[in-house]
């Protein structure tokens, strides 16, 4: 038998406790397994542009515009200069140049990087007196050709920055920029110069989509402060002055300001803070109706500092771009009042309340016609005919230069027509003529560009007869028989308005302005000839021409190039019309004296005075003296019959004669 003595047991007692107190600080080893995915890495995206500039290359055959090196095709040397490369010249650089010289470049412009951007073009001009002597245009190359539109320079950057070209990572863009002298620019202009910086910009695009399948979560990027002139807008603030809020107060963002008047003004407002962000597309107010044919321009605009609830209209001006037509106005989805200055661009309305706005008007005329559209608004019961389009418009030249003379039909226009985008075909071509009203309803037509190898007749209608043209105004417009580039001075019978128009016709409340037209002989503002010798009239009413050029040889006019009939005008005036007399084969002449009637070179005792510029041309021993230039018109009233039966200007050099015509001035 084992005896326990009370050593062993106080000896099994501690091996308890120590197996105790190993099982108590002891960690079991669990089964596991395990899934290691590595390389996960956030890495912000890039805009990177590359932009590079192309000089014309003459022996390629690839684009063509009327207007630049009389039409002839061109294309561009492959070796462009890098706009980011170090030390990169001028890719504008003309020392020498002259009137009538052009010149065009290619930018091509690259997302170089992995976001979505819009890209735009900004010029920082400094005008040293040349700016008024020189034109341009950008033409976006695409696989169908644009076209070539003559455009002031003042207008340079205000059109760059209206293109917002939308370009996702590992895409470009090409624009060709075309420029040049005018022809008629005087001795003003020698010396001076002119320069213009050029920045290629891009910001983001709010195009790519998070994980919650949002692409606004960018909208508000307008790329300050990078580049705070990206877009119309940005952000300003005014602090309240120690004397308080004035009468009004003006906060002005880049292209946008509002006026805000004290009493709309929170009384415990410190600051008035004006937000403009330009939108790729409609943001959260909704969508505005854009038709086919239709731009739009959207902003989201925000002015804090105002009363709750503010029922005072504040004052809102917006540079939208120049010449727009048929612009609209939309707060929200709400259609709203508004003024707009088509010359400057600047649009200016009346809002309490702020969020998004959209501008919505017409593109330029493509080219494209719309027959059906016009047959739609023909009612031969009431003989009326509404054009709603530029393409309804083109339609009514082909139906009138197909042989339909809308004898009868008044033709209404319900719109401002917008004509840049395409060169224009006149009204009644190749003998066929208009013979009913056209109405303009008091709208504008723009940028007409009726550049055609037509010897006779060409302007915004080529023909017509026994018709009426009133309450229209065209603006802009280049008439000519080749193009802006060109140095030969031909055609005859041009008008802006009308090159012919036969029997009785009546032009009324007919504007022209800012405008040029060339050609050799019988050139108008408004009316090439006015035919038909006799007792049919030609009455203008009321009818005004200002800021237009008109280059003629002789028988040139501010209202007629020549008139071959009676003129009635009644409340017309014209200003600032200059007339360039440009014929180097012969001379021009200021005269003011008597003409003698002469009848197989005896003088018959009838004398009258004769005043004006003659455009003096030897012919057969005689010094034929033609009408030249009439501020209003010249007429073709005393023709030189024979070499001695005509008029004989007495007192002036040479053997000298009225050819035809006389000058009538203010």
């Amino acid at each position: 038998m084992k005896t326990v003595t009370k050593h062993s047991l106080w000896a099994s007692g501690l091996s308890l406790l120590l197996c105790a107190a190993l099982l108590l600080g002891t960690t079991f080893a669990w089964f596991t397994d395990s899934v290691t995915n590595t390389g996960n890495v956030i890495t912000a995206g890039t805009l990177s542009i590359g932009a590079s500039a192309y000089d014309v290359d003459t022996s390629k055959d690839t684009y063509q515009f009327a207007g630049i090196n009389n039409g002839q095709a061109f294309g561009f040397k492959g070796d462009g200069q890098d706009l980011k490369a170090e030390n990169c010249p001028p890719i504008l650089s003309e020392p020498r140049w002259e009137p009538g010289v052009s010149n065009a470049k290619l930018l091509t412009v690259s997302n170089n990087g992995s976001l979505a951007a819009n890209i735009r073009l900004s010029f920082d001009v400094e005008d040293n007196g040349l700016q008024d002597a020189l034109w341009f245009d950008f033409v976006q190359v695409e696989p169908v050709q644009g076209s070539f539109v003559k455009r002031p320079m003042s207008e340079l950057n205000t059109l760059a920055q209206s293109m917002v070209i939308p370009l996702n990572g590992g895409e470009s863009v090409s624009f060709i920029l075309v420029y040049g002298m005018d022809e008629q620019a005087d001795n003003a202009f020698q010396g001076k110069s002119f320069s213009a910086d050029v920045t290629v910009m891009a910001t983001q695009a709010s195009k790519e989509e998070d994980g919650f399948g949002s692409s606004d979560y960018d909208a508000a990027a307008d790329g300050t402060p990078d580049h705070p002139e990206w877009a119309t807008g940005g952000t300003a603030q005014v602090t309240k002055p120690a004397d308080g809020w004035a009468e009004e107060t003006v906060v002005s963002v880049p292209g946008a300001s509002v006026t805000v008047p004290d009493d709309a003004i929170s009384g415990s407002a410190n600051a008035l803070k004006l937000t403009v962000i330009r939108q790729d597309g409609p943001s959260a107010g909704g969508n505005v109706p854009v038709q086919d044919g239709q731009g739009a321009q959207y902003y989201d605009i925000a002015l804090t500092g105002l009363n709750d609830g503010n029922t005072l209209p504040v004052s809102v001006q917006m540079q939208v771009g120049a010449k727009r037509t048929n612009v609209k106005l939309f707060s929200g989805t709400d259609e709203i009042p508004f003024t707009y200055d088509a010359a400057t661009g600047l649009l200016t309305f009346s809002t309490a309340s702020f969020g998004p706005f959209a501008v919505v008007y017409d593109l330029p005329w493509d080219g494209s016609v719309d027959a059906e559209g016009l047959e739609a608004n023909t009612n031969a019961a009431a003989k009326t005919v509404t054009v709603d389009t530029p393409a309804q418009l083109a339609a009514l030249a082909q139906k009138v230069n197909a042989g339909t003379t809308y004898a009868g039909y008044t033709v209404t226009l319900t719109r401002d027509m917008d004509l840049s985008g395409a060169n224009w075909t006149p009204i009644g071509v190749n003998g066929k003529m208009f013979r009913g009203a056209f109405d303009g309803g008091d709208h504008v037509i723009f940028g007409l560009q009726a550049v055609n190898n037509l010897a006779y007749g060409n302007g915004f209608f080529g023909n017509i007869a026994a018709a009426t043209v009133r309450n229209v105004t065209i603006d802009g417009a280049f008439v000519s028989r080749y193009g802006s580039s060109s140095g030969s001075i031909s055609g005859n019978v041009y008008g802006i308005v009308s090159a012919y128009a036969y029997g009785n016709v009546t032009f009324e409340n007919v504007h022209v302005k800012n405008s040029s037209i060339r050609g050799y002989g019988k050139v108008g503002a408004v009316l090439g000839m006015a035919a038909e010798p006799g007792s049919s009239v030609t009455a203008l009413k009321n009818c005004t021409v200002e800021n237009v050029s008109v280059t003629v040889a002789y028988n040139g006019g501010g209202l007629i190039g020549l008139a071959q009939n009676v003129v009635e005008l009644t409340g017309c005036t014209t200003e600032k019309v200059e007339a360039h007399l440009a014929d180097s084969a012969s001379k021009y002449v200021d005269v003011d004296t008597t003409a003698t009637q002469y009848v197989d070179g005896q003088p018959t005792g009838k004398t009258m005075p004769v005043k004006g510029k003659f455009w003096v041309y030897p012919y057969q021993g005689v010094d034929l003296h033609y009408a030249a230039w009439g501020d209003y018109y010249t007429d073709y009233y005393y023709e030189m019959e024979t070499e001695t039966t005509g008029w004989k200007l007495e007192g002036v050099e040479g053997n000298a004669y009225i050819a035809d015509g006389l000058c009538h001035n203010k």
